[in-house]
């Protein structure tokens, strides 16, 4: 928050956003100054605000130093251009074959730990942000999930819970990325 504040105070970097340990400005495309440490061209908000780090002593990486139309931010691909979101095609795919992975048992072999369901919804939880519609997929498994404590005590995958993870699988290629305008319309 202190460097947030100097950042706006002093350097006059406005319209900042945080968020752990990424942040986030915006700038015109040709808003471009020569950052000879990179020895190329940047955003001049990135550019004053690696200035800042370097006057307080912050370390930082030029491979994570980002700019662009479509950047990644905590896990997901946001296009300025478009104004929406959605999770990049790899983190899409590995949600999908985790999802399939998690209902694909031999006969005999239908149980999974508490800790796996945990887990599982905790994956298909954090794709929700992009993919609201879809939340009823988890409605099975957090029932299956209730008054539940042990990680290690195996359960049972039932139809229902195979039915919504399915019905998840099915819709996930077909919705849209979520508008940011439209989204903020929801508050």
């Amino acid at each position: 928050s202190l460097v947030f504040w100097i950042a706006e105070t002093i350097y006059n970097i406005l319209y900042m956003a945080g968020y752990v340990d990424d942040d986030a400005s915006g700038a015109r495309r040709d808003d471009l100054v020569w950052f000879a440490p990179f020895q190329e061209h940047i955003p001049s908000p990135l550019a004053r605000l690696l200035s800042l780090y370097d006057d307080l002593g912050i370390p930082y990486e030029r491979r994570k130093q980002l700019w662009g139309p479509c950047l990644p931010y905590i896990g997901f691909s946001v296009d300025i251009d478009r104004f929406s979101f959605t999770l990049p095609e790899d983190c899409k795919a590995n949600l999908i074959a985790t999802i399939q992975k998690f209902i694909t048992c031999t006969p005999g072999h239908r149980r999974r730990s508490i800790h796996e369901f945990q887990a599982l919804a905790g994956h298909i939880n954090w794709a929700l942000n992009v993919f609201p519609l879809l939340r009823p997929c988890l409605a099975h498994i957090y029932h299956k999930l209730s008054n539940k404590s042990d990680p290690h005590t195996k359960a049972y995958i039932n139809s229902g819970i195979t039915r919504d993870l399915e019905w998840f699988l099915r819709r996930i290629d077909t919705l849209p990325r979520v508008r940011i305008f439209a989204a903020a319309a929801w508050t």
